[in-house]
């Protein structure tokens, strides 16, 4: 290749140009207030995202910072006892999750903190 560029038959390379980051979202008070209230009242993550402009990840971040508890899903030792029946019956985690309304890696990560 660099004697087709010395010879003339190859056009000089391009400098490779710098990656182009999103530009940051700064929310206001007014907006995370909002957000922290629509996530009390049954929005998720995902939703919230695309409206504030910003990646699920930090909707939750901003969440957490700001006080709001992001478990959805409360458990409690009847659950326990009921998703041990259930396991030992045979049932899969994705199972016992959609009884639930939940899915199984929640009902995985619950039991695994024993």
């Amino acid at each position: 290749m660099r004697k087709e560029y010395e010879a003339g038959r190859l056009a000089r390379p391009r400098k490779s140009q710098p990656a182009r980051h999103k530009q940051l979202r700064r929310l206001t008070e007014a907006q995370i207030k909002d957000m922290a209230e629509q996530y009390r009242n049954g929005r998720t993550v995902y939703e919230l995202a695309p409206i504030f402009g910003i990646a699920r990840q930090t909707v939750g971040i901003i969440l957490r910072r700001h006080g709001v508890d992001t478990s959805r899903q409360k458990f409690d030792e009847s659950d326990r006892t009921e998703i041990e029946r259930l396991r030992a019956e045979g049932m899969s985690y994705e199972r016992i999750g959609e009884r639930f309304g939940i899915q199984g890696g929640t009902v995985w990560r619950f039991m695994k903190r024993g």
